[in-house]
């Protein structure tokens, strides 16, 4: 895969779980669970909350982006490959750690 291709599928996966989340949003109720302690729920928070971490993985997505390029340009071997498949799998464990929380939280609604 060429290097726009693999940047593009890497900015995608770092905005999907913002665009997801969004569409989801209205579907759940305007309080939801935010909390467990020992199995118990002990804290409440607007669904809005959800938002949070969708919303942060475009900025760790830029960082990871930036720290990679630094890696790739500092180092003696052509790692670019490796960074490339690296950035992707961040992505892909960000999708699916957002798609848990939205899951667990949804089935603890209804």
């Amino acid at each position: 895969m060429q290097k726009k291709q693999i940047m593009l599928i890497y900015w995608l996966l770092a905005i999907l779980p913002l665009i997801v989340t969004g569409v989801l949003l209205p579907f759940f109720p305007d309080t939801i669970p935010a909390h467990w302690s020992s199995g118990e729920i002990d804290r409440f928070s607007s669904k809005f909350e959800l938002l949070i971490l969708p919303g942060t993985i475009p900025v760790i997505a830029l960082f990871f982006s930036a720290f990679f390029r630094f890696i790739t340009k500092v180092s003696d071997h052509d790692n670019s490959k490796s960074s490339n498949v690296s950035m992707i799998i961040i992505m892909i464990v960000f999708n699916a750690i957002v798609y848990i929380l939205l899951f667990t939280t949804y089935r603890t609604t209804s």
